[in-house]
């Protein structure tokens, strides 16, 4: 499958999940959908990133590759619980269903895990050095206090700021730059709050089999 069918596939595969959590939100096919999304802007990123290092472009496909078996044995799942409980009504089929919502709920965890760490894995961590792009320097946000007021204390809240005597907060080096990453982070967040009830699906679940082995 070229690149350009797989990612109509995934997009029409993203629109049916997204179609059956309308339906049937009980399922965790909201969670798949938002997966399949984050994947798909992480294939498109790593092979743009990648066109020149083609051996890391290869190793990161295929930790790509292995999210997403997951994600589609989540997807087939989903798809057969809908079909069941739609012909025999969702009450009969409440203890299935949430037993899909937590497999969904871990696939899709972790295509995110997976697909995080190929965007940020093979970023360079910025160091405190004196050129540093990504550093404040604090004469430069102490000379705007008189014009914006309170400026000095939050961007040391905010900011990496370096002081005078070339002091700066405890940590390995200034935060990473998220410049061209923003699709990323929007899917990212949207698929964390996507998890949203897999919990409590897990403990009713473990709540109906603890009453089976009682029985």
């Amino acid at each position: 499958m070229n690149n350009a069918a797989l990612t109509t596939q995934l997009e029409e595969w993203t629109r049916e999940m997204r179609h059956v959590a309308s339906e049937q939100p009980g399922t965790g096919a909201c969670a798949v959908g938002s997966a399949m999304d984050l994947w798909l802007w992480t294939f498109k990123h790593v092979q743009k990133r990648n066109a020149d290092e083609p051996s890391d472009r290869e190793r990161d496909l295929s930790s790509l590759s292995d999210a997403l078996s997951s994600l589609l044995s989540a997807r087939s799942l989903i798809l057969n619980v809908a079909m069941t409980a739609s012909a025999v009504g969702e009450g009969s089929t409440s203890f299935v269903t949430d037993l899909c919502h937590v497999q969904s709920a871990r696939a899709a965890g972790e295509v995110g895990y997976s697909c995080a760490e190929v965007v940020f894995g093979r970023l360079a961590h910025p160091t405190w050095d004196p050129t540093c792009e990504a550093c404040v320097q604090a004469e430069d946000v102490d000379a705007l206090e008189g014009i914006v007021p309170g400026i000095s204390y939050g961007a040391r809240l905010a900011e990496d700021v370096v002081e005078a005597d070339g002091s700066h907060a405890d940590k390995a080096g200034p935060c990473v730059s998220l410049r061209g990453l923003q699709g990323f982070i929007s899917r990212r967040n949207r698929l964390d709050s996507c998890l949203s009830g897999a919990r409590t699906a897990k403990d009713r679940a473990m709540r109906a089999l603890a009453e089976i082995s009682v029985s």
